[in-house]
């Protein structure tokens, strides 16, 4: 196997056999099964450059697309949609729909009940009888 090492540039692999009658040279490619021959090279070899090595990635330039899909630039774009855009949207309901949608927040949520139920489930205990007045 004939396989050129250079700095700067790539070269093609090359199969050399050497029999007693007769020495062939063919193309080898990485994998490939030893008993099967590449293309035959005529004499004198000549090895061409397959690519020229590149060591180092280009940089790559601005992109303002790629400025824009930045996570926390999209968390602050929704967040100042949500400071500038909401209120405008609450001044332009109907005060009646507004009094409807703020009328179950100003209901006080009854945890008292919830909490004691959790707390004799988890001790077993039984629970209290509750007084009414």
């Amino acid at each position: 196997m004939l396989h050129v090492e250079n700095m700067y540039y790539t070269f093609d692999r090359v199969r050399i056999d050497v029999a007693s009658d007769a020495t062939t040279a063919s193309h080898s490619n990485v994998g490939t099964n030893w008993k099967t021959l590449g293309p035959v090279m005529p004499y004198p070899l000549v090895l061409e450059v397959k690519a020229k090595t590149d060591y180092f990635e280009k940089r790559e330039g601005f992109n303002i697309l790629g400025l824009l899909m930045n996570p926390m630039i999209l968390m602050s774009v929704v967040s100042l949609l949500m400071i500038f855009v909401l209120p405008k949207v609450m001044s332009s309901i109907d005060p009646e729909t507004l009094k409807e949608l703020s009328a179950p927040s100003q209901q006080p949520m009854e945890l008292e009940g919830v909490s004691e139920k959790l707390a004799n489930m988890m001790t077993g205990s039984k629970p209290k009888a509750s007084s009414s007045s």
